[in-house]
């Protein structure tokens, strides 16, 4: 599974996700619930086959939605360890992208997450590489 694939589910288009966007990408990102998708600029090594995605996330926050959710990545707080290891990646290395959808075809948010997360275990054999814990 790899982020052509995703299309099928209405992800599409990439945005950059870096510290320097920061601004920008939040700017773009409405307060609504959905599931987003964070991947890297090229493919890399898997268990089983390639793939560029690093992340399935969602928020069902009716309140403060998907902005809230990933502004959290540029500024985590001090138990948000998945957080604070994304944003020392972004702070590192360059070429990761985002992308969201707010509309999820008869589920919930984090219904997708999960069957988008074990499709990739079912195709790969593990679990993108930011969705596993520390």
């Amino acid at each position: 599974m790899n982020s052509k694939d995703v299309r099928r589910d209405g992800f599409g288009p990439w945005y950059e996700f870096s510290i320097r966007n920061e601004r920008g990408l939040l700017d773009l990102i409405p307060q609504k619930t959905g599931v987003y998708v964070i991947r890297y600029k090229s493919y890399f090594g898997r268990f089983r086959g390639k793939s560029d995605i690093m992340y399935f996330g969602s928020s069902e926050d009716k309140k403060h939605g998907l902005r809230r959710r990933i502004r959290f990545f540029f500024h985590p707080g001090k138990t948000q360890t998945t957080s604070k290891r994304i944003n020392e990646w972004m702070n590192t290395i360059n070429g990761f992208e985002l992308s969201f959808i707010t509309r999820c075809k008869r589920k919930k948010p984090r219904a997708l997450e999960t069957d988008l997360r074990t499709k990739y275990e079912e195709e790969h054999g593990e679990f993108p590489p930011w969705n596993r814990r520390a």
